[in-house]
């Protein structure tokens, strides 16, 4: 069984629901100190400890639209992008996923991850701005330490961009299969 709560099954959209609520609250907690970040990985963790649904299923099989559910409810409720707290440990990124983000605040999906890493800490500066007390009144938005040594070239990102980035279903945001037409929506 995929998802379980004290070993019994529970449906995927409803552990969605769950983890995005708790998602959401665990961001709030990192954006309230300044220049953090949390990792896919810890956050999936978090969230399974947090609402008691625990899940075998693949992180990248389900963070993906947790994580949209959450910038759709932070858009929605006037917030800034929690989801740009959430890097890839090997890198201090965001993925490819947070182009879904971006959408859902109104502005295109970036053109590759250079575009897309500093839209988010843009992004970041905002949710410190809103939820840290300690925010300098000169910050600028900058790279997680990770990501500013994590020296990635705008050519090299550019050259292999098209290659990497896979288009994402706007409803669920799966990755979608070389047809273009959602597996799981359509």
């Amino acid at each position: 069984m995929p998802n379980t709560v004290g070993g019994e099954y529970v449906e995927q959209a409803t552990a969605e629901v769950a983890w995005a609520l708790a998602a959401r609250d665990a961001l709030v907690e990192v954006a309230g100190r300044y220049g953090t970040t949390i990792k896919y990985g810890e956050l999936a963790e978090l969230i399974q400890y947090r609402t008691g649904i625990e899940t075998t299923t693949v992180l990248a099989n389900w963070i993906g639209r947790v994580l949209g559910r959450v910038a759709s409810m932070c858009h929605g409720q006037g917030e800034p992008s929690l989801t740009s707290l959430v890097v890839h440990s090997d890198d201090g990124f965001v993925g490819v996923g947070y182009d879904a983000a971006l959408e859902v605040f109104g502005h295109r999906p970036a053109r590759d991850p250079v575009e897309r890493e500093n839209r988010a800490a843009v992004d970041r500066l905002e949710c410190y701005k809103r939820y840290a007390p300690d925010v300098p009144p000169d910050a600028q938005p900058k790279l997680t330490a990770v990501a500013a040594t994590f020296r990635v070239s705008a050519s090299r990102a550019s050259r292999t961009y098209a290659a990497e980035h896979p288009k994402v279903c706007p409803k669920c945001h799966l990755v979608l299969p070389l047809t273009g037409v959602c597996d799981n929506c359509d």
